[in-house]
């Protein structure tokens, strides 16, 4: 029912195979593999014992404890170090795995507006309530032209974080923050993974806006079209009035005598 701890299995390795030099013997070989349930342990133990090994025990036992005791303190010390650097990369990499996760989350929430002030307003709100910023400002850029689309928060004194947003390598924005610690516990580097997912939702709201905007030109268009083709089809059914009317008077006039 629990996790499995990898760095027990290599303490009870060395246990295995310093145990033996308290008996006055050579190290054990030991060897072991792991499987989804546990380890399997195989122990070749040295060759010794008898009448002569327990002489030499009863008078090199008390250096031997002292030299197996010394081997097994610097083989904890160092199997501590081993364990506490492998738990600092375990928790870096669950950090980078949550960063990941939110990323995508939020980048897939940008990624759906289609709109360029409501863009605008989930990336600022990003940025000062997710990210911590002070103040944030978006720009828009057009044949080498700025245009400031939206700024929030506090500018402050200080020169601003800035980040370029590109797209099929062309410079299409910048990102403007205030007050961002890239150093802040559990969102370093989150504002530059979410740089491309800015780019492709600046890129999809302005093209829906371009896109829009030459819609609106085609429906003003035909509209006025319409407009102007209705007004001479009304000028041509009110010719054929009058021709009618002028035909049917001459033909009066020409039947009265």
């Amino acid at each position: 029912g629990f996790e499995m701890c990898a760095p027990v299995f290599f303490v009870a390795k060395g246990s295995m195979e310093g145990l033996p030099r308290v008996l006055g013997l050579p190290k054990a070989e030991v060897a072991f593999e792991m499987h989804d349930r546990g380890a399997r342990y195989l122990v070749k133990a040295p060759l010794g014992g008898g009448f002569a090994g327990r002489v030499k025990r009863a008078i090199f036992s008390p250096i031997n404890a002292r030299a197996v005791a010394s081997e097994l303190r610097e083989a904890h010390d160092t199997l501590l170090v081993r364990y506490t650097e492998l738990d600092a990369a375990r928790r870096q990499l669950s950090e980078q795995a949550g960063q990941l996760t939110v990323v995508n989350e939020l980048g897939e929430e940008l990624t759906k507006h289609t709109d360029l002030g409501a863009l605008c307003d989930s990336i600022l709100n990003l940025l000062i309530h997710r990210l911590g910023c002070t103040g944030a400002a978006l720009w828009l850029e057009d044949k080498e032209q700025w245009t400031l689309l939206q700024r929030t928060g506090i500018d402050g004194p200080d020169q601003p974080f800035e980040l370029k947003l590109t797209s099929a390598e062309h410079l299409i924005g910048k990102v403007q923050v205030w007050g961002y610690s890239r150093s802040q516990p559990g969102k370093v580097g989150i504002l530059e993974q979410l740089v491309p997912f800015f780019a492709v939702a600046l890129e999809n709201a302005r093209s829906f806006a371009l896109l829009k905007a030459q819609q609106s030109q085609l429906e003003s268009r035909v509209n006025e079209r319409t407009h102007d083709l209705s007004r001479a089809l009304e000028q041509l059914q009110q010719i054929d009035r009058q021709k009618t009317e002028f035909f049917a008077n001459a033909s009066h006039e020409l039947r009265t005598p």
